[in-house]
């Protein structure tokens, strides 16, 4: 891998992360979720109520994810790569 393929690679990667909120939304979902229900009697509460939050937002979730595939693409060529680095 040459040094331009490396900062195509660095730009694809940093716009889907960037481009993509799941997990920032994820995450409110379950803050919201937890702040109705607090004080928590017990750790085991705390997990239940978590679960509860991922549960009601994966319902939610109909859109794939975007660009998938190319991320799909960059984990598999990372592993072409790094399997040949080692031999």
């Amino acid at each position: 891998m040459n040094y331009s393929s490396f900062l195509t690679f660095l730009s694809k990667l940093e716009k889907i992360i960037y481009t993509n909120n799941l997990i920032e939304n994820l995450n409110g979902k379950i803050r919201k979720y937890a702040n109705n229900k607090m004080p928590f009697p017990t750790d085991d509460a705390v997990l239940k109520s978590v679960l509860l939050a991922l549960r009601e937002a994966i319902k939610k979730w109909t859109m794939p994810i975007r660009d998938w595939s190319i991320v799909l693409n960059i984990r598999i060529n990372l592993s072409l790569y790094l399997s040949k680095g080692s031999n």
